[in-house]
């Protein structure tokens, strides 16, 4: 699929403290959803996990994944963002210190020093929307 892009408004909601719904495929077909912090480079969507996590081995196996986007001020709006995921290692941690600046105005490392003693090896994930279903945003 080619890529789709984010309206102006939707650009402005993920740059926002929100938080996200990510799913992904199980191998028995079902999804499991976890939320996350995003962040947003032009129309190309990331997060940032431990390579350990269930949502990575099962990016791994199926790349399909969906972002459910419901800004707390607007609980009619959504936006459901249907993409394939991509992964990147070199950088990580200083995304995740992005995002966490982004989320609690702290690096990483300031804002939960017991986590990040314990952090396991991290990884982007990388979305590029291939489809957007959207109200409101």
């Amino acid at each position: 699929m080619s890529p789709v892009r984010l309206s102006v408004k939707l650009k402005k909601a993920l740059d926002a403290r929100i938080f996200v719904t990510v799913a992904t495929l199980r191998p028995d077909g079902s999804p499991h959803q976890s939320v996350v912090w995003i962040g947003r480079e032009d129309d190309e969507l990331f997060f940032v996990t431990g390579v350990d996590k269930l949502k990575v081995r099962n990016l791994r196996r199926d790349p399909r994944l969906n972002v459910m986007v419901n800004p707390p001020d607007e609980p009619y709006g959504y936006a459901s963002i249907g993409g394939t995921a991509r992964f990147e290692s070199p950088g990580s941690r200083e995304r995740l210190d992005r995002l966490a600046v982004k989320y609690t105005g702290m690096i990483y490392a300031e804002h939960n020093p017991e986590s990040h003693a314990l952090l396991p090896e991290l990884v982007t994930v990388r979305i590029t929307p291939e489809k957007i279903a959207a109200r409101f945003l």
